[in-house]
């Protein structure tokens, strides 16, 4: 029995001597490995603070995330896997906190994120939100500094504007306000999935003239606030009852449908809005106003399918009269302040 168990030992001692020289020698091995076990930790990290969130015990998050910074400096200085996962964990825990009292708590690890990398989006945005009461010049540094890194998404004109409104500096929220709605498409996608367009632009819509092809076409270049004619031609002429239009837009965008205009058999067919059937994957359709047919995008990849009258021959053409605009952050009264 003693002779098995120092066989089993020594087994176990080789197999770690080859495990650490295999590891010294090939970088991919080592990479392999080292990214393998830090996907385990964060994913450890996020099952093991849901009852920290369940509970509301945001302190004790606090300093798991804390440790989780802390080992990540340790591995690397750089923004690595165990940053992604910082990230994952803030978003997780800092999604569900509603009082600045509580996000006051993580301010020393924001203050250590951004000087890992200035360029840091969400860091900034949730430190300037934390210290905006306190400190409104600082906070909407961070603010400005923020929209520079990422000018379309809309959380940092959110807080500009809060922390404006709530420091009575109503001409700097009317600024983001004014920012924010011409501020051009685009913004962060999802680190898990590649979206309808595989290059993550949100300034494009496609079509498809009939399912059973499997083939989109894209028309690239959206314009804000102002309605624009999308042309769409098949390869050859297509005869479909239904054809169905693809976005990527970010949420709280405004498309209104004004006219579609169908080309085929050398005549040109007119859809005015309040013929125009269709019905969307994710966005909500508002028909209350009777020029145009409002669709409000929710920020997820939407598919409209838009169903075609029978009389409508082939299709060499087709043409769509929309207008793009992104709805409002915040009242009128605010964001048009005299004040």
């Amino acid at each position: 029995m003693f002779i098995f168990i120092k066989r089993i030992l020594l087994y176990v001692i080789i197999l770690l001597v080859v495990i650490f020289i295999v590891l010294g020698v090939s970088s991919t091995a080592r990479d392999y490995v080292f990214t393998r076990a830090m996907h385990s930790y964060n994913l450890y990290q996020l099952m093991s603070l849901r009852q920290d969130v369940r509970n509301r015990d945001f302190l004790s998050a606090k300093n798991k995330i804390e440790s989780q910074v802390k080992i990540s400096n340790k591995l690397s200085n750089s923004r690595g896997q165990g940053l992604v996962g910082i990230e994952d964990s803030l978003d997780f825990v800092i999604d569900k906190i509603m009082f600045n009292s509580q996000l006051d708590m993580f301010n020393p690890i924001l203050e250590d994120l951004i000087k890992i990398d200035s360029n840091w989006y969400k860091p900034r945005v949730l430190l300037a939100e934390s210290i905006g009461n306190m400190d409104s010049d600082t906070a909407l540094d961070h603010i400005d500094k923020a929209i520079e890194i990422i000018e379309s998404n809309d959380s940092a004109y959110r807080t500009g504007i809060r922390i404006s409104g709530y420091n009575k500096k109503y001409k700097t929220a009317e600024k983001y306000c004014y920012k924010y709605n011409n501020a051009s498409f685009g913004g962060t996608s999802s680190r898990t999935h590649n979206g309808i367009f595989v290059d993550k632009s949100f300034d494009k819509i496609a079509i498809s003239f009939n399912e059973k092809l499997n083939t989109i076409f894209v028309n690239s270049g959206l314009v804000l606030n102002e309605f624009r004619d999308y042309e769409f031609t098949p390869k050859v002429p297509v005869k479909s009852g239904v054809i169905s239009l693809f976005t990527g837009l970010p949420p709280g965008v405004r498309m209104e449908i004004s006219k579609i205009f169908i080309s085929g058999d050398n005549s040109i067919y007119t859809l005015p809005s309040n013929e125009i059937k269709l019905v969307s994957k994710s966005s909500y359709i508002n028909e209350n106003n009777s020029d145009n047919i409002e669709l409000i995008t929710i920020g997820k990849d939407d598919r409209v399918d838009i169903f075609l009258p029978s009389y409508v021959p082939k299709i060499q053409k087709i043409i769509f009269r929309i207008k793009f605009s992104k709805l409002m952050l915040a009242s009128n009264s605010i964001c048009n302040s005299d004040k």
